[in-house]
């Protein structure tokens, strides 16, 4: 292996034209590579030393140009502020998926309440008629009831026919139970709703506290503007 080299100082270029002059006779055949030392000092060679490989050098063809540039390796440091940066990057991006999405279905405060107050109302009605259904069952009931009392004492009424009524009592019984769970499916769900659109609310102002008070455009989130009148989430909707 062939090492020649040229002095950081004087005149430099002088210095460094002549050191790719010689590399390159004495490896007229072949490329060659120059590398710089902790001194300043340029080296050149068929072989770049193992010592020098991750300071950067360049490669160059018999005619003494240049064909490659190896750059410096970084250091533990600089691949750590990349990371970071590659990872601050990223948490913007998710974020900015993350407003791009309630924004396509808000565009403002009130448009969330109006939508909350919307699935709010369907669900009421729904709780009302259940409850309606409820109280008729509750009243056939207590009905069916003092007709099997009034007909244990009837000796007209045979053991088949109470057996009948009993059964009656038996699935309103059901039908009661079963309403019943359904209210509190309703009311848990009524719960559920106004935690995701508190959620909702509260994002909402997370991105105008981090803006400003100012919501992006579509374009600034990546989004191009549709004219379209967003929907509340299909998920709530009942």
């Amino acid at each position: 292996m062939n090492h020649l080299k040229c002095s950081k100082y004087g005149l430099l270029m002088v210095f460094f034209s002549s050191c790719i002059a010689l590399a390159a006779d004495e490896n007229s055949s072949n490329a060659y590579k120059c590398w710089t030392d902790e001194d300043g000092i340029t080296s050149c060679g068929n072989v770049v030393p193992k010592e020098y490989s991750q300071r950067g050098f360049q490669e160059y063809n018999d005619q003494g140009i240049i064909v490659n540039k190896v750059q410096k390796a970084k250091s533990d440091e600089e691949i750590a502020a990349i990371r970071r940066k590659e990872e601050e990057a990223e948490k913007k991006k998710k974020q900015d998926a993350e407003d791009r999405a309630l924004l396509d279905l808000f565009g403002t405060e009130q448009d969330i309440e109006r939508a909350r107050s919307a699935i709010l109302a369907t669900i009421d009605g729904q709780i009302h008629s259940i409850e309606t259904i409820v109280a008729s069952l509750e009243k056939n009931l207590s009905d069916m009831l003092k007709n099997l009392e009034d007909s244990k004492n009837n000796p007209d009424v045979s053991e088949s026919q109470l057996q009948i009524i009993q059964k009656n009592i038996d699935d309103v019984n059901y039908r009661i139970k079963s309403n019943r769970d359904t209210l509190q499916s309703k009311q848990k769900e009524k719960e559920n709703v106004n935690k995701e659109y508190d959620a909702y609310s509260q994002k909402f102002k997370d991105i105008l506290n981090r803006r400003g008070g100012v919501l992006p455009e579509k374009e600034e989130l990546g989004e191009k503007e549709t004219g379209e009148t967003p929907a509340p989430p299909a998920e709530s909707v009942q």
